[in-house]
C-alpha cells in the first residue's frame, strides 16, 4: 500500500529533503512504500546491491535512524492514523501497519506513547473525524 498524497506520513517521509546522495532518498521511498510487507535488512542489501554498513550509513545520514528505528517508526504512524480515523480492530491496525501481531503492535506503541493502541485510541480518536 503507498501512501495517499495528503497522508500526515506521506507529508513527514516525503517531504523530507536530503542532502545526501539520492541511495539514501531511494531507500526511504522503498520502505515507505513496503513497509506493510515482512521487510528485512537482507531484502534491502541485495535490492540495492549494497552492504549492511552502508544502507545503516545512508539512512542516518537522511533521517539519522538506523533501518530498523525507521521502518518501526513509519509502522507506528501508520498504526496511530489507523487508530484515530477507523474503527478497526488493533488485530487488524498490526497487521495493516506490517506488524506481526496485535502484542508485537502493543509493545512497540506502548514503548512509543508511553500508552497502548487502545488507550490512545480512546484518549484521542474523540478528537479526529471518523
Amino acid at each position: 500500500m503507498k501512501l495517499r498524497n495528503n497522508s500526515s506520513l506521506h507529508k513527514l517521509f516525503y517531504g523530507l529533503k536530503s542532502p545526501n546522495l539520492p541511495l539514501g532518498d531511494e531507500i526511504i521511498k522503498y520502505i515507505n512504500d513496503h513497509f506493510q510487507e515482512d521487510i528485512r535488512v537482507n531484502d534491502i542489501t541485495k535490492k540495492f546491491n549494497i552492504s549492511h554498513v552502508t544502507l545503516n550509513r545512508q539512512l542516518r545520514q537522511s533521517n539519522n535512524m538506523s533501518m530498523g528505528k525507521y521502518l518501526k517508526l513509519v509502522r507506528l504512524m501508520h498504526a496511530r492514523e489507523l487508530l484515530l480515523s477507523t474503527n478497526k480492530s488493533i488485530e487488524l491496525v498490526a497487521f495493516e501497519s506490517g506488524f506481526s501481531n496485535a502484542r508485537v503492535l502493543n509493545r512497540n506503541f506502548r514503548e512509543w506513547k508511553r500508552k497502548t493502541p487502545t488507550e490512545y485510541r480512546n484518549e484521542f480518536s474523540t478528537y479526529f473525524i471518523r
